[in-house]
């Protein structure tokens, strides 16, 4: 019996002295800027057949210290030219595997705004994600993104960690019938004398770049009522989908209101979208103002609810409304309010 108890006790003891100890491993600084952007823009044209996206990325920024040369991340990019705007001055540059490298002629201080324009193309093998529908069906091929954990920089050169905010654009052409769904408001929609369509999203308040999100695919959008009145709310469903959109997606205005009540602190995106997106794989994502979801989360009244049940556990609420209203929250916290660096992303959940 006293052996039993003095096991008791050591077992005790060591349990609360290692839930103390940090976690073993190599540490990890955050990472330190040079550099602010101010705005980032990036018009891109899509290559189905070579899946592969080409453009100019336009970044306006200011130096944290005296410089004349900057790096940009960018991952297997294939840098065609850099200039500064407006005059399209070329500047010297360095491409590799991970890094653009670009110079000026002279020194930059920190009260200078430049501006650069970096003529590129990619085959990205993360971040930006081609889709391929199953043989035999009739829905198109599709593309969504996933930028948490610095992929983004696989088809974009980016400033690639989350302690720099910055304003963003996307200027996206497809073909018909295809949409193109970014963060923010749609400034434009041309139809263009080729068969294309071109998007023009901006999102004018600041944010991380792992939350700048694009999805093309053959949707259809279902309008929701506007929360307070006034916040645009939209699902957008693979075609045919609408009804199975507007039943699981339609508590959504009620969440937006309940949540600004809550925190007391209104919904400060300019619209919430939210896309159903074949084969999602990370399952949902809270992208800056469209939160994408796997198309499994699509359902009709009177289909069971539960969604990526945990059936290790005796309860679960990951219920399909579980989902939306988590990725929902995160438009406070993680979207509004976001960590220095990845290594505290567990705040945002």
């Amino acid at each position: 019996m006293r052996f039993t108890r003095f096991l008791c006790i050591v077992l005790f003891i060591t349990t609360i002295t290692q839930a103390q100890q940090l976690p073993m491993g190599e540490f990890h600084p955050n990472r330190e800027r040079t550099y602010d952007i101010v705005h980032y823009k990036a018009d891109l044209r899509i290559d189905w057949k070579n899946k592969k996206i080409m453009g100019e990325a336009t970044v306006t920024l200011r130096p944290l210290t005296n410089a004349s040369s900057f790096s940009l991340d960018a991952y297997w990019l294939n840098v065609i030219g850099v200039q500064e705007l407006p005059q399209r001055t070329n500047l010297k540059f360095i491409s590799t595997d991970s890094t653009l490298v670009f110079s000026f002629n002279r020194t930059l201080r920190t009260t200078d705004t430049v501006t650069v324009a970096i003529q590129y193309s990619a085959t990205p093998s993360a971040g930006l994600y081609f889709i391929d529908t199953p043989e035999g069906s009739t829905m198109l091929p599709s593309i969504y993104t996933y930028g948490e954990g610095g992929l983004h920089a696989n088809w974009l050169p980016i400033y690639n960690a989350t302690n720099d905010k910055f304003s963003t654009e996307l200027s996206v052409t497809v073909a018909k019938p295809y949409e193109a769904i970014s963060n923010g408001t749609l400034i434009e929609k041309k139809e263009n004398s080729d068969g294309t369509r071109t998007f023009h999203w901006l999102q004018k308040l600041p944010h991380s770049n792992y939350l700048i999100a694009l999805f093309v695919g053959d949707y259809e959008s279902v309008k929701l009522r506007p929360a307070f009145g006034t916040i645009p709310l939209i699902c957008w469903v693979p075609r045919g989908q609408m009804k199975e959109g507007a039943y699981v997606f339609q508590r959504t205005p009620d969440m937006v209101e309940f949540f600004s009540n809550r925190f007391n602190y209104r919904y400060p995106w300019d619209k919430y979208d939210q896309v159903a997106a074949y084969d999602y794989a990370i399952g949902a994502m809270e992208n800056t103002s469209v939160t994408g979801h796997i198309d499994r989360v699509l359902r009709t009244e009177g289909t069971q609810d539960l969604f990526n049940p945990d059936f290790s556990s005796y309860t679960s609420n990951w219920t399909a409304e579980a989902t939306i209203s988590h990725e929902l929250a995160h438009h406070w916290f993680g979207d509004n309010t976001t960590c220095r660096s990845l290594g505290s992303i567990w705040l945002n959940e």
